[in-house]
């Protein structure tokens, strides 16, 4: 984003970032950011098609401000998103946090969604994907491709906007598509989870590297081959802070994540935590965590979470997670589980040493010494 950025003039760096611009019809796709990754990407493609490569294309758009070329955003002038039905959700039993996200807004009348721009710019990045892909079917045929998206927008569901500290399916649910002519089935579709977490193994594995135990995923290739596959029966999801330097997005909320694909346990450490059933209650309304009927269910996600946070080294991990206003039952001490848990051996980078002798380390998980 600097470089591109940097090649604009300085008043088109200004026109770059104002919503305003996107009315301009001057502002053409050649000022777009998509379009010039689009067309450093191409450049790649040229130079190395004949050799093994990995490219990486993130496009900006539709962020904020969502500019793309006029007749993008013209085509949606008079366009209505179709709105969920937790559009009206009244946040009952749901984190203090949402409640302070959507302000005056928790008992006012939810709007149609309707943003021409947003929805255009949508549809710009599509075609700027489009002329990629195109590109790759003549340079590379037989590349695996691999589509996704860091997050989703709530756009008005729960009453909430954009993205932030929450685990609802509209920005947690997110795409992921792939393709691999001769090894993944054209067509095809598998309900079986899948992370960003894996994507690093899965990329490994597929250049022929060994995917190592450092790495909090796998690998997903068998998937790819066979929709059938199962690569993990759980996904985590975790919210620290937006960013460190300002402090919008609520600030500090940290929330650990887990679903199944049917439930979906989220600790949020200091507010209410969520329980969903999302074959019962897709749209998320009803939040379980009290619920004497989802106890067990919601007690052995618990207990899963807990043993990720710790095979994971999650930084925050302790007590805390643990014992909760619904479970204080939870066996907790001061030590927490008592374990030191360091780096695994990943055969990269040189062993840790033993914190308590000096020597090479052996087992990475293991108790401290008293």
């Amino acid at each position: 984003m600097r470089d591109y950025l940097e090649e604009l003039s300085p008043t088109d760096r200004v026109r770059s970032r104002n919503p305003d611009t996107g009315n301009d019809p001057s502002w053409t796709a050649e000022y777009c950011y998509a379009h010039r990754s689009t067309n450093r990407a191409l450049d790649l493609l040229q130079k190395h098609k004949d050799e093994d490569f990995l490219l990486i294309i993130s496009y900006d758009e539709p962020h904020g401000p969502c500019l793309c070329p006029i007749e993008y955003s013209r085509s949606y002038k008079d366009y209505t998103f179709p709105a969920h039905p937790n559009i009206n959700d009244n946040l009952h039993g749901k984190p203090e946090e949402q409640r302070v996200w959507v302000g005056p807004k928790l008992n006012a009348v939810q709007p149609r969604i309707r943003s021409a721009q947003f929805f255009g710019a949508h549809t710009f990045v599509d075609a700027e994907i489009g002329r990629l892909l195109d590109n790759v079917e003549t340079c590379a045929p037989g590349a695996l491709i691999l589509y996704t998206s860091d997050h989703g927008v709530f756009l008005e569901s729960h009453r909430l906007t954009d993205k932030g500290p929450a685990m609802y399916e509209e920005i947690t649910h997110v795409p992921f598509i792939a393709r691999w002519p001769g090894h993944a089935p054209a067509g095809a579709t598998s309900s079986s989870l899948v992370s960003h977490l894996d994507l690093s193994g899965t990329l490994m594995e597929f250049f022929g590297f060994d995917v190592p135990k450092t790495l909090e995923g796998g690998s997903m290739l068998a998937l790819l081959k066979d929709p059938a596959a199962v690569v993990r029966n759980e996904v985590f999801i975790e919210w620290g802070r937006y960013e460190v330097d300002h402090d919008g997005f609520g600030a500090f909320q940290p929330i650990r994540c887990i679903s199944d694909g049917r439930y979906k346990l989220a600790i949020n450490l200091t507010t209410t935590d969520e329980l969903y059933d999302l074959q019962s209650d897709p749209g998320e309304l009803t939040n379980l965590i009290e619920s004497k009927a989802y106890a067990a269910i919601r007690n052995v996600l618990h207990d899963r979470l807990m043993n990720w946070m710790n095979a994971s080294r999650d930084p925050f991990r302790g007590y805390y997670w643990g014992r909760r206003a619904w479970r204080p039952e939870f066996p907790v001490t001061w030590g927490n589980a008592g374990y030191t848990r360091q780096r695994e051996d990943d055969g990269y980078l040189p062993r840790e040493l033993d914190y308590d002798t000096g020597l090479m380390m052996t087992n990475a998980t293991r108790r401290k010494r008293t």
